[in-house]
């Protein structure tokens, strides 16, 4: 059957070292029994290595954690095994990689969020380039120059075949301190230097968006370093950003939260 699951995959760290003992869960609806949601679960073995086989189904989702270390994605993946342009073709030889990444020394950062299960903070942002400015210690906004973050706004035109999209542009800064992006999946180092004052871009018809999500390491005036991701969203009627920070208050470049969360 072309529904058959059959599945090999393998547990390294950041040094691609194999992790032994990762708790491993599949989850699979059998065909061709509909509702028949199935579960397993075991440990990959000394080398890293896990599989599944023998079980019938159209899609298997594989989870991937360990105790004293941080998934990837969340560690969950979904593979297609029934008839569709990318219908996953399992290889023992060339097992699928789940990495985790050890828990290091971590800090108690100074953590800005959302409330409850949002994880970012929604802020106002005037269309007229008005800063809107944040403090990163609480989450406020606060006067003009008294920020760790500024963000300026905007508002362009209408696009001709589009009223409800306009051309925008927008600029982010640390006031008397620096921001440098980046695109690591877990930012917990910030640069020493290569800081700049400011970040910016502009929306126009060739590459319209109606937001821009960017992720900062951030160093603030009083010389402490944290990060920040940042997303602007882009619309006529009402442009806001969500945020969400940390920052390391000690003055260290370690922004690896401690484990107890943030």
């Amino acid at each position: 059957s072309s529904d058959l699951i059959e599945f090999y995959g393998r547990v390294v760290d950041e040094n691609s070292n194999a992790v032994a003992g990762a708790s491993i869960q599949f989850q699979w609806i059998e065909t061709p029994s509909e509702g028949g949601e199935r579960k397993s679960s075991m440990q990959s073995d000394a080398t890293g290595l896990f599989s599944l086989r023998g079980k019938t189904g159209r899609s298997l989702t594989v989870w991937v954690n360990k105790e004293g270390y941080y998934a990837s994605h969340g560690g969950q993946q979904t593979f297609l095994y029934a008839a569709t342009d990318a219908v996953f073709r399992p290889d023992s030889q060339n097992p699928v990689l789940f990495r985790l990444r050890r828990r290091g020394p971590g800090e108690p950062l100074v953590h800005v969020g959302g409330i409850g299960l949002r994880t970012m903070r929604d802020f106002l942002l005037a269309p007229d380039g008005k800063p809107t400015e944040v403090s990163l210690r609480d989450g406020r906004s606060v006067p003009a120059g008294q920020g760790d973050l500024r963000v300026e706004f905007q508002a362009g035109a209408a696009l001709d075949n589009f009223p409800s999209r306009i051309t925008w542009q927008c600029r982010v800064t640390v006031p008397d301190g620096g921001l440098v992006q980046t695109d690591e999946e877990y930012p917990f180092l910030a640069p020493e230097s290569g800081y700049s004052g400011s970040d910016e871009w502009s929306i126009g018809a060739t590459n319209w968006t109606e937001q821009v999500q960017k992720v900062y390491y951030v160093k603030l005036h009083d010389g402490s370093f944290g990060r920040a991701t940042v997303r602007v969203i882009g619309t006529a009627r009402r442009a806001f950003f969500r945020m969400e920070s940390s920052v390391n208050p000690s003055g260290s470049r370690n922004l690896e939260p401690a484990s107890n969360g943030q």
